[in-house]
């Protein structure tokens, strides 16, 4: 009966014993995932990535990052009203260590209705060769002719080309409405005249024409009297 009494308890010690073993495995498991967690969470603060980002980086069969050049590698907006001849100003600058000679030009600008305007954009230079470092300028001109319709709003791309490769200023173009013209509202010429006086100071707004002024029909008139 004693020999059984022995045995029942050294059975239980064992079984004790692997429980103490599972418990403390399982705790230094739960330790070790919430130091990585940590970890990772202190990456993400310190650089703004996520956990799945940073195991990203350190896989050698993920496929590259998509690091493709802009469609733009300049933007260039301009308002004007119908019926004026425009011209727009550019550089470009070869940034590169050796010189390059680069072709230059300007896709047609359509209307609604896919039909190209009758009055084009056109560059004053068509090639440019460029020292490391330099930048020449470059201007479009466009006449906005009766196609060119208020409100609307057109769009193009100026094309530089060293070899096989067409880099774009995108070029967009408001025309502006008639609403949005800027209007002028004479005052009554004596507003100009009006006089002040106090027991101090007096002014006039303007001096007032002599007699013998006259009025000059010319329009080139001299806007320094």
């Amino acid at each position: 009966m004693q020999l059984t009494t022995e045995k029942s308890m050294t059975i239980n010690n064992v079984t004790q014993s692997v429980q103490r073993f599972t418990d403390v495995t399982t705790q230094m498991v739960l330790n070790n995932i919430n130091n990585n967690l940590q970890w990772f969470n202190e990456m993400q603060n310190m650089f703004g990535l996520s956990p799945d980002q940073i195991k990203k980086d350190d896989c050698e069969a993920c496929p590259p990052t998509c690091d493709c050049p802009p469609q733009c590698m300049l933007s260039v907006t301009r308002d004007a009203n119908p019926g004026e001849t425009i011209i727009v100003p550019f550089k470009v600058k070869n940034t590169l260590q050796t010189s390059k000679v680069y072709q230059v030009g300007v896709r047609p600008i359509y209307d609604d209705d896919g039909n190209a305007l009758i009055n084009q954009p056109v560059l004053n230079k068509t090639a440019l060769t460029l020292q490391p470092g330099q930048s020449l300028l470059v201007e479009m001109k466009i006449y906005l002719g009766d196609e060119y319709v208020a409100g609307n709003s057109y769009s193009t791309e100026i094309v530089i080309r060293e070899k096989d490769v067409n880099q774009n200023i995108c070029f967009t173009l408001h025309i502006t409405s008639h609403n949005f013209i800027p209007e002028a509202h004479p005052l009554h010429e004596q507003s100009y005249f009006t006089h002040f006086q106090d027991w101090k100071s007096h002014y006039y707004c303007d001096s007032r024409p002599t007699i013998n002024r006259v009025v000059v029909v010319n329009p080139n008139i001299d806007v320094k009297k």
